[in-house]
């Protein structure tokens, strides 16, 4: 089996990008787009879930993970999943022992005096296990140190022709993109998925970012969001 990791994204009126905070349904879109860019790109890397695996078939651990904006001004995305990544590695587990449980197995034991059958000890897990109380022993979630960061660019279009491409934007410059970009990269420079805004058709209104973008400009992109993520992972971990 594997643990569940479950992700929950609130945003305070005031953190809404998007209608002045004065828009419910335009405040849950938002929400429900950077819950959806988070689950694709970090959530399926932030641990090893099968290490999270207490008793197979029977136990396992299950992380929440609440994420409150309380104020936003642009790259809300990447700004939540650095949040999500310190909270991950800070995050200790107590060591859980699951209890073996002694049974007799009769079967192929021989015969001793007497004529009786002799049964061999054997161990089996039960349903039951030790947490260790000693925080020495807890550890962080097996696989957190190699969470990834997410590198969002925005795509703005020149009147006469050609792109700038912008990372870390700010309100503004998110409102003059035509598109925008997640990359989620891990601590090795390997990238773990990418993510176009704004594909969805329920997403087409202003600042949803669902212009279109040539292949042949995704590698200009990739490449930006990996220089990026090397200058971020030095910056937050100090490597």
């Amino acid at each position: 089996g594997e643990g569940v990791v479950e992700m929950n994204v609130d945003l305070l009126p005031s953190a809404s990008s998007r209608g002045g905070g004065g828009d419910n349904r335009r405040r849950r879109t938002e929400e429900m787009e950077i819950a959806a860019v988070l689950t694709n790109l970090l959530l399926p890397h932030v641990v090893d879930r099968s290490a999270l695996c207490v008793i197979p078939g029977k136990y396992v651990w299950r992380l929440a993970v609440d994420v409150l904006v309380l104020t936003c001004d642009g790259n809300v995305v990447d700004v939540c999943a650095l949040a999500i990544r310190a909270a991950v590695r800070s995050t200790v587990l107590p060591l859980v022992t699951p209890v073996a449980k002694a049974g007799v197995d009769s079967g192929g034991g021989g015969v001793g005096s007497g004529g009786s059958a002799v049964g061999t000890t054997t161990g089996r897990v039960s349903d039951d296990f030790i947490v260790d109380g000693d925080i020495a022993k807890a550890s962080i979630p097996p696989g957190a140190e190699h969470c990834p960061v997410l590198v969002t660019v925005f795509v703005l279009d020149k009147e006469r022709g050609g792109s700038v491409f912008i990372v870390d934007a700010r309100s503004d410059e998110e409102l003059c993109s035509a598109t925008r970009i997640s990359v989620s990269i891990d601590p090795g420079g390997n990238i773990c998925g990418i993510y176009k805004h704004g594909s969805a058709p329920s997403l087409r209104d202003e600042g949803n970012y669902s212009g279109s973008l040539q292949v042949g400009r995704l590698v200009d992109v990739t490449e930006l969001a990996a220089s990026a993520s090397k200058s971020l992972l030095e910056m937050v971990d100090g490597v």
